[in-house]
């Protein structure tokens, strides 16, 4: 029972900090995101953070675990090769001219696949400080989620904790409606009290971050009634238009 409580507590612990983690890491990754398009978060609560930052260190995982397989695999072959040299040496040191005829082969072989030269030595491993490994982990860190913020994310759909920008239209009063079009948003068809499907790179509970061809604009949700979805075009064709108009806002 004693053991496990302890295996639970362990659990618990390792949940904690990761989802911890990952709400630190989906703020930067969604601040460096905005940022790039001119923009800041405005509110620093938000559940979204803790599905993009779990994604993002998933991500990591994955390719760290993928390098180290592909190291061990190196380090493997490596052996076998030794292994097979060795064999290949005592089977020619039967011959009694071998080193005579042979001797910088012998020294060739020799000295790069049969001296082992930590047998006989004691390997000295620098011990790093917990708070150097610290400080490294948090700038690899912050260099890896400014890179994917900027490059991967902006592309990946939301539900995959991306953000990727959805195309949705705006639902408001016919004046708001038409404060809108003076900086270029197209009414819908059938409606003057909704714009035109419209890609939506960021939304809080208080503010929209909307993109167009020529400018990244901001506005309040106050002035909004709802959003809507205009038939028209397929859904495949918006999202990808919209992924298209991030990339060359941000400049991927």
């Amino acid at each position: 029972m004693k053991k496990l409580k302890e295996y639970l507590k362990t659990i618990f612990e390792g949940a904690s900090l990761f989802f911890a983690t990952s709400f630190i890491v989906g703020f930067l990754i969604w601040n460096f995101y905005l940022q790039s398009l001119g923009f800041e978060i405005n509110e620093f609560i938000q559940t979204k953070f803790i599905f993009s930052g779990s994604i993002f260190l998933l991500l990591l995982i994955i390719i760290f675990i993928s390098i180290w397989i592909f190291i061990e695999v190196v380090k493997f072959i490596w052996l076998l090769i030794r292994i097979i040299f060795k064999k290949i040496n005592k089977i020619l040191l039967n011959f009694k001219y071998y080193k005579k005829l042979f001797p910088s082969v012998f020294n060739i072989i020799k000295k790069k696949f049969l001296n082992n030269q930590n047998d006989n030595k004691v390997v000295k491993k620098e011990i790093l400080s917990p708070i150097l490994i610290l400080l490294l982990s948090i700038i690899n860190l912050l260099v890896l989620s400014h890179l994917y913020a900027i490059s991967l994310f902006p592309i990946i759909p939301g539900m995959w904790g991306g953000g990727a920008p959805r195309a949705i239209s705006f639902v408001a009063n016919i004046n708001f409606i038409q404060y809108l079009n003076t900086f270029g948003v197209e009414t819908g068809l059938g409606s003057q009290r909704q714009t035109a499907n419209l890609c939506v790179a960021y939304e809080d509970n208080s503010t929209v971050v909307f993109l167009l061809k020529d400018r990244v604009m901001e506005i309040s949700k106050e002035n909004l009634i709802g959003f809507n979805s205009l038939p028209g075009y397929t859904k495949f064709f918006l999202d990808q238009n919209c992924r298209g108009l991030v990339q060359s806002w941000i400049g991927i």
